[in-house]
């Protein structure tokens, strides 16, 4: 049986839209195409021949994107002209890692073959494989390759620029979790039902501190001031250098598998029985649990800034289904403004100088900063599914199925 709160209206819950009227009381589920606010890219660039495309990621002012049509492409962010097509052996599925500046990029193939490809678009080296769900990740010189698959799952740690191997260990883990300057931190096994965290140089994969095994699944926030580790309903701070407990905090019912968020104070989604989900905020250095504060049912994407902390949940649609609910919350933990959009999911959320965006998968709402009402919507006639990426105070997106990429507006 669900524990979603149940007992309020669709008035109610749609309380906080300032900007739908009439429609939205009406019970549609979201605003036709071409509404009152709906808004259009600044530009599309289609992939010809090709009908899906990855992630996107963005370096050097390119958007970098793989396709169904076994290709690596390159667009100019800023207008969008093409600057590159690489061939590889299959259709690309997974985002491509690229540094922040420079090179090379990377990118897996469903062939099972890792491509290392200069921000020119030529090949330099090729590192070949068998499993097509690979995962990979960039920090400085190392280049992780994840293969997720079976009960015996590996990491691969190496050279980016080379392509030299610099070791290989078994992991637990679905995903890739976080680097500091030196080490990667991830969750290893030690048995069918054990596991523990492990720091390994991120030079030659030896192991530079590990903790007690555990029967709970950690999930991990490592920066080069503190490592974060989840379990259950306790969150512990370590030290980077040597894995010693900083401060460690029972929260209550937690979403283990969903990492904090690290602002001016360490963000976590707690779960009470039968209640709304919360947010809670510890103090960074001691971690003493300043304020928590209820969002929707199911809290999916906690984002903190400078001055405020912008929580993205879920809500009951009383005429049925979901939508995506937005809360900004100031540092003291008092709220600033609530609302709920008619998107019908909440994917992800980023925010920008004046909007806050919210991605509900198959389309967009951009909501003021300030205030919470609504701005514009976009969603595709195509109704493919969106993937977002930011960079330099713009908004990306590449059309998971369409085969294409996009800026839209952050006005």
């Amino acid at each position: 049986m669900s524990d979603r709160p149940t007992g309020v209206s669709r008035r109610d819950v749609l309380g906080g839209l300032t900007t739908i009227g009439a429609l939205s009381i009406a019970g549609c589920s979201s605003l036709p195409v071409g509404g009152s606010n709906s808004t259009a890219p600044v530009w599309r660039q289609d992939i010809p021949d090709a009908s899906t495309a990855s992630p996107l990621a963005v370096a050097n002012g390119q958007l970098i994107v793989g396709a169904q049509d076994k290709a690596l492409h390159g667009f100019d962010a800023r207008g969008g002209e093409r600057s590159f097509r690489f061939e590889t052996g299959g259709p690309i599925e997974a985002q491509p890692a690229v540094p922040e500046q420079g090179g090379p990029y990377h990118v897996h193939s469903t062939d099972g073959d890792l491509y290392a490809v200069s921000p020119a678009g030529s090949r330099l080296w090729q590192s070949e494989g068998v499993h097509e769900r690979g995962m990979i990740a960039r920090s400085g010189s190392l280049l992780v390759a994840l293969d997720p698959s079976g009960d015996h799952r590996t990491i691969r740690g190496l050279d980016a620029k080379s392509g030299d191997e610099r070791f290989e260990r078994a992991v637990n883990t679905y995903r890739l979790t976080g680097f500091t300057d030196e080490l990667l931190v991830v969750p290893v096994p030690t048995s069918a039902d054990q596991v523990r965290v492990a720091a390994l140089s991120k030079r030659d994969g030896s192991v530079q501190w590990q903790t007690d095994a555990q029967s709970y699944y950690p999930s991990i926030v490592p920066t080069g001031e503190i490592v974060l580790t989840v379990q259950k309903s306790t969150v512990t701070a370590r030290e980077p250098s040597d894995g010693s407990v900083r401060w460690q905090t029972e929260v209550g019912e937690m979403d283990s598998y969903r990492p904090p968020a690290l602002g001016e104070q360490v963000y976590l989604r707690s779960h009470p029985p039968n209640s709304d989900s919360e947010v809670v905020a510890l103090d960074r250095n001691s971690g003493k649990i300043e304020w928590r504060r209820s969002s929707g049912y199911q809290i999916e994407w906690v984002e903190p800034t400078p001055d405020g902390v912008f929580v993205g949940s879920e809500v009951n649609d009383p005429d049925g289904g979901i939508l995506a609910r937005v809360d900004c919350f100031e540092l003291d933990g008092s709220r600033r403004w609530k609302t709920v959009t008619e998107a019908p999911t909440m994917e992800e959320l980023v925010v920008f100088e004046n909007l806050v965006v919210c991605s509900a998968e198959r389309e967009l709402v951009a909501v003021e900063r300030d205030t919470g009402e609504t701005r514009w919507r976009y969603e595709p006639e195509s109704y493919s599914r969106l993937s977002l990426a930011t960079h330099d105070d713009s908004l990306f997106v590449s059309y998971i199925d369409d085969g294409a990429v996009a800026q839209l507006p952050t006005e």
